[in-house]
């Protein structure tokens, strides 16, 4: 190999940072190449919490690309802190979640020092992030750990149904809906609740679902005060 060979090399650093802080081992793991990682982490001279100027791991950009051989080498290593986030408050778990990546989320979810209740710039938790994502199988992952935060609103007033109308993916309003715990009529802070968010951006799968759902479970007080217990 001749990433192998050249670091045999004295004067061939496996660890310097071009000039927007990325090193050989972030390159080597956006583009999934799990030999080289493995190779790279085994020098001395290898930081595998080295940042990127946007703050960056090698991790988070193998979760970007959902590269699962590549971040199981770094979920080995005594010396890494798989819950370091980015500039935008970013972690690999929250990116890996937004992104579908369902092996890399089954990885990072279980770990012993995983945080599970991360929130970045924007007030989204991993859950808010999932809804987002759409992805069913990541929501009940994520549903399924303990002590994670299922209640929690981003900065703009957004609860899981109004993220989920933004995936425009109706299995992940279903999950939703079938859990019994979101409220249909809690207001964003522009003043939307989930079924006039999917109104206005003309979803009608979504908006039929939510509206069989309201008028099914309509509280004793009316619609401002139903939940979707049961659905």
């Amino acid at each position: 190999m001749m990433v192998e060979r050249l670091l045999t090399i004295h004067q061939v650093s496996s660890g310097p940072k071009n000039y927007l802080g990325k090193t050989p081992l972030h390159t080597a793991a956006l583009h999934g190449h799990a030999n080289i990682v493995k190779l790279l982490l085994s020098q001395s001279d290898v930081n595998p919490n080295s940042k990127t100027n946007k703050g960056d791991t090698a991790l988070r950009y193998a979760t970007r690309s959902g590269a699962e051989s590549v971040a199981k080498l770094f979920l080995n290593l005594d010396n890494f802190d798989p819950n370091i986030a980015n500039n935008h408050g970013t972690s690999p778990l929250s990116l890996s979640t937004e992104y579908g990546h369902v092996g890399i989320v089954e990885m990072l979810r279980v770990i012993e020092n995983i945080d599970l209740n991360p929130v970045d710039r924007d007030g989204d938790t991993l859950l808010l992030v999932a809804a987002l994502g759409g992805n069913e199988k990541v929501l009940q992952l994520l549903f399924d750990c303990k002590g994670i935060n299922r209640n929690q609103v981003n900065n703009k007033g957004h609860t899981l149904l109004h993220m989920a109308v933004y995936s425009r993916r109706e299995v992940a309003i279903l999950l939703l809906l079938e859990r019994g715990d979101s409220d249909l009529n809690t207001h964003n802070l522009s003043g939307a609740t989930p079924l006039e968010l999917a109104v206005q951006s003309g979803y009608e799968g979504i908006v039929g679902l939510l509206e069989a759902a309201q008028t099914q479970y309509s509280g004793p007080t009316g619609a401002g005060s139903s939940t979707l217990a049961g659905y």
